[in-house]
């Protein structure tokens, strides 16, 4: 998997797809939210989303790990 980095408020489309036809579920860890199937980054640092699958009769379960890099938002310029 290639890295991804991503700018804290800019919330990102996320799918799930499983080999079983199950549906798959997706959680996170760090700084950032999953909302249905909205990645939403907060702050900076790095956001773990694991996807799992809880497989069939003939398909074991299966647990993807993707890892998120998060920036600051660029600081928004003061009017005077």
């Amino acid at each position: 998997n290639s890295p991804v980095t991503v700018t804290a408020g800019t919330d990102i489309a996320l799918s799930v797809a499983t080999s079983s036809g199950a549906t798959g579920t997706l959680s996170e860890s760090g700084p950032c939210v999953i909302n249905g199937s909205m990645l939403m980054p907060l702050s900076s640092g790095q956001c773990t989303i694991t996807a799992t699958s809880p497989g069939s009769a003939t398909i074991a379960p299966a647990t993807a790990t993707y890892v998120v890099s998060i920036k600051a938002a660029p600081k928004k310029k003061r009017k005077r």
